[in-house]
């Protein structure tokens, strides 16, 4: 697992992505809790992701970055690896997190070929720590377990939800 902290400006940067994004799915019903606070999150997790990928030299499109992009992966290594990232609050992790939904799952396989989990703290600003967790083939997320997951007194969503212990090391994925 990697430990990253962003700065205010990949921050700003992040907050600036994710209401636009919201902007666009406004009104629309999705799969998860469709907030500001969850489109920040998921920007703060592809901002994280590709901060490890400069990091190794790793050389990528960052997709994430334009609007126009929102139905693409969120970032394409140099090898041609279609990258889509899930991002998770710390506080939700353990229960909830490295969901996939049964019905998005299909279309997820049409844009990318592995999934980076990320976790995010549950208060934002820059001294506060993120985590690229690892990374997942979508075949993984196939085979993973369903279930009906959700807050205790919320809306259940169907997902394929993977145990903490098939998440692949993100080494593997830069072979």
């Amino acid at each position: 697992m990697i430990e990253l902290q962003l700065s205010r400006l990949e921050i700003e940067i992040a907050t600036k992505l994710a209401v636009e994004s919201l902007a666009v799915f406004s009104g629309r019903s999705g799969f998860y809790t469709n907030s500001l606070n969850s489109h920040l999150k998921g920007k703060l997790g592809e901002i994280c992701f590709s901060r490890y990928l400069e990091a190794k030299g790793v050389s990528h499109e960052k997709l994430f970055m334009e609007i126009a992009n929102l139905s693409s992966e969120d970032i394409k290594l140099s090898s041609g690896v279609r990258i889509d990232v899930k991002t998770w609050s710390s506080s939700h992790w353990k229960e909830l997190g490295r969901c996939v939904s049964v019905y998005q799952l299909a279309a997820l396989k049409n844009k990318a070929d592995a999934i980076v989990w990320c976790i995010a703290p549950d208060i934002i600003d820059e001294n506060q720590k993120f985590y690229v967790r690892g990374w997942s083939k979508l075949d993984d997320v196939e085979q993973a377990e369903i279930r009906w997951t959700g807050p205790q007194h919320g809306r259940k969503v169907k997902n394929h939800q993977l145990e903490e212990a098939m998440i692949r090391d993100l080494k593997t994925l830069l072979l």
